[in-house]
């Protein structure tokens, strides 16, 4: 493979990024025709708007950093629907196209990270629009509830995206990994083995690579960590967590838990 010049390679991630980007939006605008659901919508959506919840302001800013939803802290999703609000109001329209756009962008990232693991352009189209367009994707675009896993999607591909830029592009670019794993926890907690894909990535990159992100990665390991104790706060409040389970029974549930996912 010819080596790219700087310019070369943001034109190429930018034209294949734009293809993944129109494309997805193309085959989801169905989307956009749904309606809000009975199942989870009223809850995230519906009776926070009845309750005023969902204007934008201090204290309702405020009240989402302080108040689970369903047992998960995700105040950032419940930003995101705030904006949606103060922009369409209860129209289900506005709240599925903020989610198709999120979805889209992180397809167009997703081409931009193939290509720097040195994938062709066309397996890298590829390999973007089958995840993009996965049936497995199709719940989290075309339902408003599922609004926290687009979110932490995007944030999460952003990041990797970012961490994984070339030296000579930018020799601190990666930092901004930081902040955008931070968004992604806020928007949904699966986001929390993160840290350690980048470390395998850095891991293979070589020594050098990953001395120079060594500070960036631990700064991602101690926000995942303090991570932890809030979501099982958060579920031991709401009930998500068996309290009393004996240790014998947990660990086996645990791998049981691992493989099964």
């Amino acid at each position: 493979m010819a080596t790219r010049t700087p310019i070369t390679a943001i034109r190429d991630e930018a034209a294949g990024g734009v293809v993944v980007f129109l494309t997805t939006v193309v085959l989801f605008l169905p989307a956009l025709c749904n309606d809000f659901v009975a199942f989870d919508d009223p809850t995230y959506i519906l009776y926070p708007a009845r309750d005023g919840l969902l204007a934008w302001s201090t204290a309702n800013i405020v009240h989402w950093f302080r108040t689970p939803v369903v047992g998960v802290y995700l105040p950032l999703t419940m930003l995101s629907y705030m904006m949606d609000h103060s922009l369409w109001g209860l129209s289900p329209f506005g709240f599925h196209l903020t989610s198709l756009l999120l979805h889209a962008l992180a397809g167009a990232l997703l081409f931009g990270i193939a290509r720097r693991l040195r994938f062709s352009r066309p397996a890298a189209v590829v390999c973007a629009l089958l995840l993009m367009l996965h049936p497995m994707r199709v719940e989290s675009v075309a339902w408003a509830s599922e609004r926290k896993d687009v979110l932490c999607f995007f944030f999460t591909t952003a990041g990797v995206y970012a961490f994984m830029t070339p030296r000579h592009r930018s020799a601190k670019a990666f930092w901004v990994s930081v902040p955008l794993f931070m968004c992604a926890m806020l928007s949904k907690p699966m986001a929390i083995s993160t840290p350690f894909v980048l470390f395998l990535y850095a891991h293979y990159r070589g020594r050098t690579f990953l001395a120079r992100r060594r500070a960036a990665l631990i700064a991602m390991a101690v926000l995942a960590a303090l991570f932890v104790p809030v979501t099982i706060v958060c579920q031991r409040h709401f009930g998500g967590i068996a309290v009393d389970v004996p240790f014998r029974h947990a660990v086996p549930l645990a791998g049981y838990n691992a493989l099964k996912y």
